[in-house]
């Protein structure tokens, strides 16, 4: 890993010290992107994340690719309907997504030999490797379109990927990277002291810096919206947080349980009739973020041009 930046690497200028969950960070005085003090994380790092993991159980398994159809129906109309290369791609998810609704010619990368294994055992064409891998594809295949999903806040050195990126397209492709946004409502209800702000996020972005660094390196915007994870599942608290109706979670507790709702999110209560009500209010708080726009996560789609 390179060693942390002093000065912005958007804008060139300074930044201030902060604390976020105990993590040391950089934040600039004035596109608001935020990094870690230090990079201390190893070169293989991501290539051996999860070794020894047990595999995912089935109820995970569906939640994230109910996660991941939710995605796609938000960029749908973005996405051609062949030649697509998800970089980071994980258990491949979005890729079995493409598949069920008859997208040709996509392909993945992702380092982790764990979730490369998984890939492979869903029949999905997954090369192991760094981003730099899409270099070599776009010499053999046509790419039309890029997914960068939680991604670019992993990397050392986003610019130069971001340059990779654009080399691989050609006029006129696609590329969707989503990201938590640091100025989310959660992270301030939270200040910053959530299970979003860890040691693997290198660099926290917003839409100003996010849109700026597209915009140089030749990207035009088509959309910037904001979603969640499984977020029509979300818990009450959760959305009540994004809603800023909760100011922060209990002392000690940093946990928000914004990825996906499970049973120990449902009060049991015997009256059928207040459990209805309860599931209803759930659904129309998560509705209500959407509409408001005050999910956890930046979603850019931009245009090569």
């Amino acid at each position: 890993m390179k060693k942390s930046l002093q000065t912005c690497i958007v804008c060139g200028r300074g930044a201030d010290k902060r604390t976020w969950n105990n993590l040391a960070v950089l934040v600039c005085r004035n596109c608001g992107l935020t990094w870690r003090e230090s990079f201390d994380l190893s070169e293989d790092y991501y290539v051996k994340l999860n070794e020894g993991r047990a595999n995912l159980d089935t109820q995970k398994v569906a939640i994230r690719l109910r996660n991941s159809e939710d995605r796609f129906n938000t960029i749908r109309r973005f996405l051609p309907r062949a030649g697509i290369c998800d970089i980071g791609c994980g258990d491949g998810s979005f890729l079995s997504i493409l598949r069920d609704y008859g997208y040709l010619k996509c392909w993945g990368i992702e380092p982790s030999e764990y979730y490369h294994k998984m890939t492979i055992d869903r029949n999905l064409d997954v090369i192991k490797g760094e981003i730099d891998e899409i270099l070599n594809i776009s010499k053999r295949k046509e790419v039309h379109a890029i997914t960068l999903f939680h991604v670019i806040e992993h990397l050392d050195d986003p610019i130069g990927s971001l340059e990779i990126m654009a080399e691989s397209l050609r006029k006129g492709g696609i590329l969707i990277i989503e990201t938590p946004d640091k100025d989310a409502s959660i992270q301030k209800a939270t200040d910053h002291k959530n299970e979003l702000i860890y040691p693997e996020h290198l660099f926290y972005w917003n839409e100003k810096s996010l849109c700026r660094v597209l915009q140089e390196k030749g990207f035009k915007i088509l959309k910037i919206s904001r979603r969640s994870f499984d977020w029509k599942h979300s818990p009450i608290k959760t959305s009540l947080m994004r809603l800023g109706m909760v100011k922060s979670l209990s002392k000690g507790n940093t946990s928000l349980d914004i990825k996906s709702q499970t049973d120990k999110d449902v009060v049991v209560i015997k009256d059928k009739g207040k459990n209805f009500f309860r599931e209803l209010l759930r659904i129309l708080l998560a509705y209500l973020v959407r509409i408001l726009g005050r999910d956890d996560y930046l979603l850019v789609v931009a245009r090569r041009i």
